[in-house]
């Protein structure tokens, strides 16, 4: 049952803030969105489960970081995929 799609989708957007971040990345022109534009759009999120949520959602490939090392700091940016912009559109 752990193979099943309907189970690991309603495993990964159960978890607290999953839904939040998405929504985050669809809202407006869906543009692509830096982490602490992330963490300042969700208020109370910790840095580490923002991250922690990033990395989840990056691995199933409903949204793609990034990073752009020609300039200091590197800059990350995360966005949706079609596979995000999909699943959004269900939820």
């Amino acid at each position: 049952m752990k193979n099943c799609t309907i189970y690991k989708v309603s495993e990964l957007i159960g978890k607290k803030w999953t839904l939040c971040i998405l929504h985050e990345l669809c809202k407006g022109n869906l543009t692509d969105k830096r982490f602490n534009e992330l963490k300042k759009q969700l208020g109370s999120v910790t840095p580490k489960v923002l991250s922690l949520r990033l990395k989840e959602m990056e691995q199933e490939k409903l949204i793609t970081k990034t990073v752009d090392s020609s300039s200091f700091p590197i800059k990350s940016e995360y966005s949706l995929t079609e596979s995000g912009k999909e699943l959004v559109e269900v939820v």
